[in-house]
């Protein structure tokens, strides 16, 4: 069941899919441009001014004046979720925006969000945009314009223009607007009819995609009789670049660069085997029973401990060691674990990073059955027992550790 959960960790096309949704249609793309200003930003009355912008005296062009808790990146993503509430929902849509914040968290991250039940900076709107790209049918695409590009457009001026003019509007509530109380997406659909496109796409590069550089130094085929291990050294060095630069992590990064830069660790003096030998004589009762040990009153602790439960029943009113765990107690779990997904793995080389990325519903599930069966995995239970050398012993000697 976990091996089958990772493996499904790893299906970033069905995790989108459950994100985004489905598309049904594709047709020729149409364009909006999303804009936005933050007014007086760090003041009492600072101002957030939203507008999308489709072309010259479009029905469609929408600007807002909205106040509260704004800042600069909020006023982006407002910009986006109006975009999206005017368009059309059987359309293809392309969005223009000059936030790169905006077109990364959305495209990149809202998977994650979902995950951890949106529970971030901005994650209200985050949320309602993808609700809204939920109810979307067809693509929608996010081109993200540098200052060069946007100078080119020539829809830009119009969308400024449109802001700017927003700022003689009336004041809005910013927490009343028709999409905080939107719906969830309906289905319109048969799964079966989906295209095999993906919804949601940018021109922008995933910001935590680990980038390997895959150009290779200049080799030599053959080296010279006296030299003839030079082209083993460097294939060895080879592999170790790649190997660092295709960590899942900062954590496991640096513990493969202490491996391959820290002093070579001295041969031990006893084998692991030999240790082991010695611990399990220490940690297991005996075949045969001490001379010194009391064989009566053993034979009475054995009889007692026979009449113990192998399982116990939960009798609190409350259920707080068998109630089942929920899908917000899941995102919780994550979201705790997304501080900390950094983090080197284990002895069973998986990280916070994979778990994270394990559905909800499946993780869910491998909670519920260890509590069902009052079980879990083998590796979840493991223990690493570490020999330390006893002070004045022969290190030689398992028995002095």
């Amino acid at each position: 069941m976990v091996t089958a959960a990772l493996e499904a960790g790893k299906d970033t096309d069905a995790k989108a899919l459950a994100t985004f949704g489905p598309v049904h249609l594709s047709t020729t793309a149409v364009k909006v441009i999303a804009y936005a200003l933050c007014h007086q930003q760090g003041t009492q009355s600072t101002v957030v001014v939203a507008g999308c912008y489709w072309g010259p005296g479009s029905q469609l062009n929408a600007v807002e004046r909205v106040h509260g808790e704004q800042a600069g990146i909020r006023a982006d993503l407002w910009s986006t979720a109006i975009a999206l509430y005017c368009s059309p929902l059987s359309k293809s849509l392309e969005i223009d925006t000059r936030s790169q914040y905006c077109v990364n968290t959305v495209v990149y991250c809202s998977v994650e969000n979902e995950m951890c039940g949106w529970k971030g900076k901005n994650e209200d709107l985050l949320q309602i945009i993808n609700t809204l790209i939920k109810r979307c049918t067809a693509p929608v695409s996010f081109l993200w314009l540098g200052k060069t590009e946007a100078a080119q457009n020539g829809h830009w001026k119009g969308t400024v223009d449109l802001a700017k003019a927003a700022l003689s509007l009336p004041l809005a509530d910013g927490n009343v607007h028709p999409f905080f109380s939107l719906p969830e997406a309906p289905v319109i659909m048969l799964q079966v009819l989906a295209l095999n496109v993906k919804k949601v796409t940018s021109n922008t590069v995933d910001p935590q995609q680990r980038l390997v550089d895959k150009v290779k130094p200049p080799m030599r085929e053959k080296y010279p009789h006296p030299h003839r291990g030079h082209a083993k050294i460097r294939a060895l060095q080879e592999e170790n670049h790649q190997h660092l630069m295709e960590t899942e992590s900062v954590g496991l990064f640096w513990c493969t660069f202490r491996k391959l830069t820290d002093p070579v660790p001295e041969t031990p003096l006893v084998s692991a085997d030999a240790l082991a030998h010695v611990f399990e004589q220490w940690l297991n009762p005996p075949e045969v029973l001490p001379p010194g040990f009391d064989a009566a009153q053993h034979k009475m602790n054995a009889m007692l401990a026979s009449y113990m439960l192998s399982q116990t029943v939960d009798h609190t009113q409350e259920g707080f060691f068998s109630l089942h765990f929920d899908e917000e107690e899941v995102t919780d779990f994550k979201e705790d674990l997304r501080s900390r997904a950094d983090s080197a793995a284990a002895d069973d080389h998986i990280t916070y990073l994979e778990i994270m990325d394990i559905p909800n519903d499946l993780l869910m599930e491998i909670f519920n059955t260890c509590l069902d069966e009052c079980d879990a995995p083998a590796e979840w239970t493991h223990i690493a027992l570490v020999g330390i050398l006893k002070q004045g012993k022969i290190g030689s000697d398992p028995e002095s550790y």
